[in-house]
């Protein structure tokens, strides 16, 4: 994310998001959020995470999508051709991606624990089997007439003159 001066609260709220990210993950942060909005310190917190994650910038005259990462320097760009910025908010389907993200987290976890074990109980009750011997390798017997060309070691065989 470019440099942007962060007002004391904003970087308040940047410093408590990033510690709330971490401490209950990503997509457990942004279900939280209220209805997907933004302030300046979140934003910080969620580019600094995620830089790539979709962000709704809506302004006076317009509104863009762009990623987290760059809504700080395009929101400076409105700011400095007059226009005002009404909003931030992480996009509809990135909020759904990330609730749904969320949801299933606990069930993938509980998921991979059942399955971790079975197979570790399959490997335990599987057989040893000796690996069978390597074979050799051997490639197939070249023989220049049966091409009717010129073989140019290179395993390219052409029927063009060889003075071409």
């Amino acid at each position: 994310m470019s440099a942007v001066q962060l007002y004391p609260e904003e970087e308040a709220a940047r410093v408590t998001a990033l510690a709330e990210i971490e401490r209950r993950g990503l997509a457990a942060w942004v279900k939280s959020l209220p209805f997907g909005f933004l302030n300046a310190g979140q934003l910080a917190a969620l580019a600094s995470v995620a830089r790539m994650a979709p962000v709704l910038v809506r302004c006076g005259a317009c509104r863009f999508t762009c990623a987290a990462d760059n809504a700080a320097t395009l929101i400076g760009y409105v700011e400095a051709g007059g226009d005002y910025v009404r909003d931030v908010a992480i996009t509809a389907e990135a909020l759904e991606v990330y609730r749904g993200q969320a949801a299933r987290s606990a069930e993938d976890t509980e998921r991979a624990r059942v399955l971790g074990e079975s197979i570790k109980s399959a490997q335990a009750q599987a057989p040893r089997v000796a690996a069978p011997a390597p074979r050799r390798q051997c490639g197939p017997a070249f023989r220049e007439e049966d091409c009717g060309g010129v073989f140019d070691g290179n395993s390219v065989s052409s029927d063009a003159d060889p003075g071409l």
